[in-house]
């Protein structure tokens, strides 16, 4: 009796070593892994809601949690798969790969006063406390793919489009944030943009893999949809290297929506993340307010341009503004710039706003960029004039109106960040440890 046992034990733990092992298993890091929980991609031919039944028959006791029928990706997610039934599905000649499913997380990090509209239209410092801008983003839906998006008064009716919650509402803030700086009123990059909330992340910050998937299939079937919408798309988010979400990604870029993605920020290699690693997305890496590369971000060649990331103000939930610093608070900035592009070149595929933010970007200005990091950072001096339209006609342009950007002082008083010795001298600012600060 004890050696059949032995023998069943053995036999178990031979089929789990030779599952991880299989070449068609992507498997990710242990930390981020969520035990059980698997992405199955399928070959193109086969019919999901078909495998679909026939595997609630050959894996009864799994869980479905989502199902993904787009030219983009076609799949199915699984929950409370065991070894013996992952080997089944590696052994399937139905399926591409199986991913480990795994956790992914806002790329933020709580920070210090806002700056950023303000650097995107000067092209070196000091700042001159004003967002001159022509365009508004007007015409141009902006996917946030985040936590939600709260009501704000700042916000203009932001839309719920796709939940893998109850709802859109933003429990943990950062999804807001974002949409602030995006397209809010005062702190927003383009403040006529059509904000549309993509709920993948709950209140703690945090999602999977097949949730993230899942919202993007709702933002392919937009463009699917409205091929002449001009659309982009903001993923503050990330997690390990995921081919199943590269693969995504990468194909609904290629059907025309414009994607800006976090590079991170554990001060490592943006190419061992994903998005951040996908091919056709503008990834992007945080500077701060002396453009230096901040102490967080992740650099290297997957990174594309340098936005503003640092003390970041933007609004939060409960009608609130605050201070957020990460590629998080970069990212949205990179998004409402293409929605800058796109009204002005409103049938631009998505690579062609990439060469025209590339072209106006400002080269070699970004002190400490990181290894093998392209040094460009992001400007919006050019929107409009022929060397940021090198594909479609141009078109007229409105009178620019200059805006104080939002967090500035007037002129009478001392800048943010300027050396004080009492905080009268620092315009409803507060002076400690010799600088103006935001209260």
């Amino acid at each position: 009796m004890m050696k059949a046992a032995l023998l069943l034990l053995l036999g178990a733990q031979s089929v789990a070593s030779a599952s991880l092992r299989h070449r068609k298993l992507e498997r990710t890091l242990a930390e981020n892994r969520i035990d059980e929980q698997y992405i199955v991609v399928l070959h193109e031919s086969v019919d999901v809601k078909s495998k679909v039944s026939a595997l609630k028959t050959k894996l009864p006791n799994c869980e479905i949690n989502f199902t993904y029928e787009e030219e983009t990706f076609h799949g199915v997610s699984l929950g409370k798969v065991s070894e013996r039934q992952l080997s089944d599905l590696l052994e399937d000649p139905d399926v591409v790969f199986v991913e480990e499913d795994q956790f992914i997380d806002t790329r933020m990090e709580q920070g210090y006063p806002t700056w950023g509209l303000d650097r995107l239209d000067d092209a070196s410092l000091p700042l001159d406390n004003s967002y001159t801008y022509q365009y508004t983003g007007k015409g141009v839906k902006a996917f946030v793919i985040d936590t939600g998006i709260d009501p704000h008064s700042d916000l203009r009716n932001p839309s719920c489009g796709y939940t893998a919650y109850s709802n859109c509402i933003d429990e943990q803030g950062h999804g807001t944030h974002v949409a602030g700086t995006i397209g809010g009123s005062k702190y927003g990059v383009a403040k006529d943009v059509e904000l549309v909330a993509v709920r993948v992340m709950g209140p703690d910050g945090r999602g999977s893999t097949s949730g993230l998937l899942s919202g993007l299939d709702y933002v392919y079937q937009q463009k699917k949809n409205n091929p002449r919408q001009p659309m982009v798309a903001n993923m503050s988010l990330g997690g390990a290297y995921s081919r199943a979400l590269n693969n995504i990604v990468e194909n609904i870029a290629n059907a025309g929506v414009f994607f800006a993605v976090a590079a991170g920020n554990s001060n490592s290699n943006a190419c061992w993340n994903s998005p951040a690693s996908a091919k056709g997305v503008v990834t992007v890496a945080s500077s701060n307010h002396n453009d230096i590369r901040s102490g967080f971000s992740n650099y290297g060649s997957c990174v594309d341009i340098f936005a503003p990331g640092e003390a970041i103000e933007s609004t939060l939930p409960g009608n609130r503004v605050g201070l957020m610093s990460g590629t998080s608070m970069a990212t949205p900035h990179v998004a409402g710039v293409a929605a800058l592009y796109l009204e002005a070149n409103p049938t631009w595929s998505a690579h062609q706003v990439w060469n025209a933010m590339q072209a106006d970007a400002i080269s070699g200005m970004i002190n400490d960029s990181g290894p093998g990091t392209p040094n460009r950072l992001l400007s919006t001096q050019n929107i409009g004039s022929t060397k940021a339209a090198p594909v479609a006609a141009p078109v007229p342009a409105p009178v620019a109106t200059p805006v104080a950007a939002p967090v500035q002082p007037p002129s009478q008083c001392k800048a943010t960040f300027s050396k004080c010795q009492q905080s009268s001298e620092c315009c409803k600012k507060k002076c400690s440890y010799g600088f103006c600060w935001v209260w």
